[in-house]
């Protein structure tokens, strides 16, 4: 690892990296599998961050993309040998960034890379039941018109995949290949938010719309288990970017206020979210949630 990452890989080469990298995973298992749930359950578990941007997420230096999954999957092997011992149900998640078949940065490798390599490894070494945790912010993380989204197209060789073209996830992760015994992995979008640039009324009604349309287009797809939504209230230390339900703690002028998108978040899932979520369909630019749905083939 070198400085620039703003986190590390173990270290899964060497005996003693192993040990306690395997100790401190065997107390975690252990604490959050007790049968008496004393300290609450954990039973997914996602092994470091967005690890196709490894550079910054999950650094282990300069490596050729097969180098660095020969490592990562040694981690995700681990965790899904030691976790499964407390709870046969345990899956460790690989988790990725939007960027799919073009890295998005010189040092990344794109999301697809990392997906066709670790199936590799499964086929050669001995298959495990490794789920998706996937990142599909819209293609700039400024701009929340995810619907508008060009660099997101409904083929295999989309340079991004985003709210806009989820299917492509879909489709993919169905290919024989990614199979486990005979069933698709399940899919968590595991983090996934809009910006609001400002606080204008333009910018939150674009804001929340934005999540209306991946809310929908995700009701559709039954691989998609897990929606989290990143974040709750805006946070300083992002770059900048205002995408949590409610405004910064010390905006002056509303702290903590409740945006738009924190009201259209109550509704999902209740008898209101139609009526909460219709006026969305103006801004998007189409007549019924069907438009929103991409029916064609994808290969």
């Amino acid at each position: 690892a070198v400085k620039e990452g703003t986190y590390a890989h173990p270290d899964v080469v060497s005996e003693e990296g192993i040990g306690i990298y395997g100790a401190i995973i065997h107390l975690m298992t252990e604490r959050w599998t007790r049968p008496d749930g004393k300290y609450g359950r954990l039973h997914h578990w996602i092994i470091h961050n967005e690890v196709d941007a490894a550079w910054t997420w999950t650094n282990v230096g300069e490596k050729p993309a097969l180098v660095f999954m020969d490592l990562h999957q040694r981690s995700m092997r681990l965790v899904d040998l030691i976790s499964r011992q407390y709870d046969p149900h345990s899956r460790p998640f690989i988790s990725l960034t939007h960027h799919w078949a073009k890295a998005g940065n010189p040092r990344f490798y794109g999301s697809r890379q990392m997906l066709d390599l670790l199936a590799t490894y499964c086929r050669v070494e001995g298959d495990f039941p490794w789920a998706l945790a996937y990142h599909p912010y819209p293609q700039s993380l400024r701009v929340p018109t995810t619907w508008k989204d060009h660099q997101a197209t409904f083929e295999f060789e989309t340079d991004k995949v985003t709210p806009h073209n989820l299917e492509v996830l879909d489709a993919y992760m169905k290919l024989p290949r990614f199979l486990y015994q005979g069933q698709i992995r399940p899919i968590h979008l595991t983090e996934n938010g809009f910006n609001s640039p400002t606080y204008s009324a333009k910018d939150l009604t674009e804001q929340a719309a934005g999540m209306a349309y991946a809310w929908k287009k995700m009701a559709k797809i039954e691989s998609i288990e897990v929606w989290h939504y990143h974040n709750w209230i805006d946070n300083r230390r992002e770059g900048g970017l205002r995408i949590g339900l409610r405004k910064f703690p010390d905006f002056k002028d509303d702290p903590y206020g409740k945006k738009p998108i924190w009201h259209l978040y109550k509704a999902f899932a209740t008898p209101r979210e139609d009526a909460v979520a219709a006026p969305y369909l103006k801004t998007i630019g189409i007549e019924s949630w069907d438009a929103a749905h991409h029916t064609g083939p994808i290969r």
